[in-house]
């Protein structure tokens, strides 16, 4: 089984998308998740099990992805899957122009989520174990220094229409005062 970090990562989308554009399949997908992370904020974070997309994955990308699983001994073979659309907005609109181009090979285009949409999703999953790095991170990144940003943030993604969890919160609370005053 191979670790899927920031440069895994990088190898698996770069061949995938090249493979993929040789076939003459069109593909457009935005990678989001823990994977983004790794590819655009925190290259040094910890190893992911998977790589979440919004995307219609095609049969024939549903066929490679299950192809460099084998090959390449990854423990899932839907190591690329779009099962975290259950969090994306249904009011956000991507304009995919305005989103990184990571990979490009023909008519198969890989980008990666902005980061104050990557921040409000992951204030709405707050995770305990997952999310914690991710959201202090993002925090910093976008210099949001209160939960009310927090939230302003969150409601400009998801419209109002979610709340952050709990666990989040208390994250970035913890996160704030500890920025505010370091010797707590």
């Amino acid at each position: 089984m191979r670790v899927l970090n920031s440069e895994r990562l990088a190898e698996l989308l770069e061949e995938f998308t090249y493979r993929l554009g040789e076939t003459g399949e069109a593909f457009n997908c935005i990678v989001v998740g823990g994977a983004a992370l790794a590819l655009s904020v925190r290259p040094d974070r910890p190893a992911t099990e998977d790589v979440d997309v919004f995307a219609q994955l095609t049969p024939a990308a549903t066929r490679l992805v299950k192809t460099m699983a084998q090959e390449h001994n990854l423990r899932d073979p839907e190591w690329l899957n779009a099962k975290a659309q259950t969090f994306m907005s249904p009011t956000a609109s991507h304009n995919e122009q305005d989103l990184a181009v990571i990979f490009q090979h023909r008519n198969v285009v890989v980008r990666v989520l902005d980061a104050p949409s990557l921040f409000a999703m992951k204030c709405r999953a707050g995770r305990i174990s997952k999310d914690g790095g991710d959201l202090v991170a993002l925090a910093d990144r976008l210099q949001i220094t209160s939960i009310d940003e927090a939230t302003r943030v969150m409601d400009d993604y998801y419209d109002g229409e979610e709340l952050m969890k709990p666990h989040a919160r208390e994250i970035l609370k913890h996160h704030f005062r500890a920025t505010r005053d370091p010797a707590t």
